[in-house]
């Protein structure tokens, strides 16, 4: 597998919480949102994205 080339971490102007990126393919679906799609568009995600560890919040 190659290396991903996006930073691990990053902050949002819209989110007070800094934000990780996830695997959402590895997580486990408890422990998300049902189903699986950004906090603030609203569009399905699958594979890789920006999560909020504190409140869950996805990007």
């Amino acid at each position: 597998m190659g290396k991903l080339n996006y930073q691990p971490n990053m902050t949002h102007f819209g989110h007070p919480h800094p934000l990780e990126l996830s695997n959402l393919q590895h997580q486990s679906s408890s422990t998300l949102l049902s189903p699986q799609s950004c906090s603030c568009c609203k569009v399905r995600i699958s594979g890789w994205a920006y999560q909020c560890a504190a409140c869950k919040c996805l990007s």
